[in-house]
């Protein structure tokens, strides 16, 4: 099969000057890439040590700081600070200096926090007092989830990173979910659940899981997903100064849990924000647009859950919009992309999404493209979109890399071209 109706490129490493490699999306020159299901949308404190084997993983697409500590990095890459890792909120981005630092392999592979911070609880079940701001929040929405909460709570809490909190807002469920929260709460206490007087529905209630968030990091996780172990390990160092947000594959399954393949798998593991734009406005469906997929800062999620779009072809409301979540899920990863010039990718599938629900009802009703076409419309219109020579530019780069087998920097390509850099 074809990513994107083009080839994956064969693996083959790529020089110092890059620091990039490309990948086939299974790690092997003569395997192609599963197309992902464009139906895919859903609804919806001590130091941390970080596991890992006796034998390092056969990972192509390690985070650059560790990798090039003794040598520097490259102009127009996003190299960050050499074995630090900032990640600016609100309050940081003036300069503040890492959050953390992830020592290399031969160091352990720890992660050591810099700045601990403290922060009110904010009333969570079973907190109270001053508590140490974690350095992740993975936030859970649920509503009427009583077969599948638990596993899914479980495997946040199984994080190898275990500076987290998982914060679960229960939506006004009617059945045994919120009964089940708080006996997990009962036994981990980095679980704070919070519950709605009232069902306000699935987009306001993501918004309401943002604003409970006390790390400078989030991620959404639906309530009928999953998180293998290791999805912070993986993600959390490729989150850079100037990368947007990391995103990895997903597995597929069934309500049944059945397999059904694995999608949003690309061949480069980072790669313009321009280059994510212009792929969601040619491909739509081969980069995710749940935001389960991928991790933010919280910042930008919280910008970036937008409902207000306006008159589209649709004919929807912003009532409409935050009824079923279809466009202002792929409006985080837009706006996101429109702050910093890089996403980053991690090739394992990392995280494992149910189909089925309000998706299913969308494509049946034949609205389902009609409301991420009238999101996608919004945002090409406003400010943050990407003029017109960079979204060419950014096409150009990607068929280029393509042709070539190797990584093109960048900023030297859009310089060859005439076109200014975004940031």
């Amino acid at each position: 099969m074809r990513v994107g109706g083009i080839r994956p490129l064969v693996s083959r490493p790529v020089g110092p000057a890059a620091g990039l490699s490309v990948r086939s999306a299974h790690h092997h020159p003569r395997r192609r890439a599963q197309l992902g299901n464009p139906d895919r949308q859903r609804r919806g404190d001590q130091l941390p040590q970080v596991a890992r084997s006796a034998r390092r993983p056969a990972e192509p697409h390690l985070h650059h700081a560790a990798r090039k500590a003794r040598g520097g990095a490259d102009e127009d890459r996003p190299a960050g600070r050499t074995g630090g890792l900032h990640l600016p909120g609100r309050a940081d981005r003036a300069g503040g200096g890492p959050v953390y630092r992830q020592f290399p392999a031969d160091h352990g592979g720890r992660l050591q926090r810099l700045h601990p911070g403290t922060q009110p609880a904010s009333g969570g079940a079973g907190m109270s007092g001053t508590m140490p701001s974690p350095l992740v929040s993975i936030l859970i929405p649920a509503y009427n989830r009583e077969r599948e909460i638990e596993e899914t709570i479980r495997s946040a809490l199984a994080q190898t990173v275990r500076d987290i909190e998982v914060v679960v807002v229960d939506n006004a469920s009617t059945d045994g979910t919120w009964t089940i929260c708080q006996r997990l709460a009962a036994e981990d206490g980095r679980l704070r659940l919070f519950r709605n007087d009232a069902n306000i529905g699935p987009v306001n209630n993501w918004r309401r899981c943002v604003a409970e968030a006390r790390a400078p990091v989030a991620k959404i996780l639906f309530s009928d997903d999953r998180l293998e172990p290791a999805y912070l390990e993986r993600t959390l160092p490729r989150l850079q100064d100037r990368i947007a947000f990391v995103f990895t594959p997903a597995k597929l399954v069934d309500e049944a849990g059945e397999p059904h393949g694995t999608i949003h798998q690309y061949f480069v593991d980072t790669f313009p924000s321009d280059t994510f734009v212009f792929e969601y406005l040619s491909n739509f469906g081969n980069l995710p647009v749940s935001p389960c997929a991928a991790l933010f800062r919280t910042a930008d999620l919280r910008d970036g859950i937008v409902s207000d779009l306006g008159p589209g072809p649709a004919g929807s409301s912003a009532a409409d919009f935050e009824a079923h979540g279809a466009g202002p899920d792929c409006l985080i990863y837009l706006t996101a992309a429109s702050r910093y010039p890089w996403v980053a990718y991690v090739t394992e599938p990392l995280v494992t999404f149910r189909r089925g629900g309000i998706t299913s009802d969308l494509v049946a009703s034949g609205r389902f493209y009609a409301c991420y076409h009238h999101a996608l419309m919004w945002f090409m219109r406003s400010p943050m979109a990407p003029t017109a020579p960079r979204l060419a530019a950014a096409a150009l780069w990607r068929q280029e890399v393509r042709v070539a087998r190797r990584v093109i920097p960048y900023e030297e390509h859009l310089r060859a071209y005439g076109v200014k850099p975004a940031c």
